[in-house]
């Protein structure tokens, strides 16, 4: 991996999910057969605020683009195929143009590995660096939302426990002026979410949620969040989340897709 001496992930973390076979499997000794399996170098978690920057581009990752948390080494994106870096994000969700922003002072949740030979960094330093699969800035960053001119929803999380809940949190925002400010009389407090999902017997399932909590009051807000809590007996995979504006309603304001994190 980028940063690293060593092959591989010795030292890391490996998740496998899967169904356990009690009649021993091939070996004679009992096996789990997997349905995935996720792994990622020994993790570093670094909470911070970000400290100097330079960002040209909307992910911050054009040439001579860097980020620098807690007066600390300089955090890279992963540009491996293998462990690819999400966009920098709102930890709410909501992708970012940070294109000429200024972070200094935003804090933010990194999480990555922290290399074990020089890089070359851009700016012009020779370091060992962070090297984040996961980097969000808590806000207020209204004004730098990539989708500010549309309604949008985001999933923060969406987690169920097998034959227990299915919980999936997120946010939503209406239109916003250029500095950041509602443009909709409205507010984001309009409509209900709406998930569907298929479980792994194949039947489709769709739940709702009216309890849109804005972020900020009184007065119409932009941005809002949500908590859908639904029991299951099994769990899917990933989940349709849209903003609706009724139940029942077939034209979102907007729609998104998530993975959903599944634990026995």
């Amino acid at each position: 991996m980028p940063g690293r001496t060593e092959r591989g992930f010795i030292g890391g973390t490996a998740i496998a999910i899967g169904t356990w076979d009690p009649t021993g499997g091939p070996a004679g000794t009992g096996i789990m057969v997997a349905d995935s399996v996720f792994t990622e170098p020994a993790e570093n978690v670094v909470l911070g605020v970000i400290t100097s920057n330079i960002c040209s581009a909307a992910n911050c990752d054009g040439d001579g683009d860097f980020i620098r948390g807690s007066n600390g080494p300089v955090m890279l994106p992963v540009d491996d195929r293998r462990m690819p870096a999400h966009e920098i994000r709102l930890d709410s969700g909501f992708a970012l143009d940070l294109t000429g922003a200024d972070l200094v002072g935003v804090p933010y949740g990194m999480e990555g590995y922290y290399g074990n030979k020089n890089v070359a960094t851009p700016d012009m330093a020779n370091e060992k660096a962070l090297h984040y699969f996961v980097l969000d800035l808590v806000g207020p960053l209204d004004a730098n939302l990539a989708n500010k001119d549309i309604d949008e929803v985001a999933v923060e999380r969406a987690s169920c426990r097998v034959g227990d809940e299915l919980e999936i949190r997120g946010s939503v925002h209406s239109p916003l002026n250029p500095d950041g400010t509602p443009s909709d009389t409205v507010g984001s407090e309009k409509g209900v979410i709406q998930a569907s999902f298929v479980l792994p017997n194949g039947n489709p399932v769709t739940r709702f949620e009216a309890n849109i909590i804005p972020d900020v009051a009184p007065g119409p807000s932009a941005t809002s969040t949500f908590r859908l809590q639904t029991n299951l007996p099994d769990c899917p995979t990933s989940v349709e989340v849209s903003w609706v504006p009724s139940i029942g309603s077939t034209e979102p304001f907007a729609t998104t897709t998530a993975d959903v994190v599944v634990t026995p």
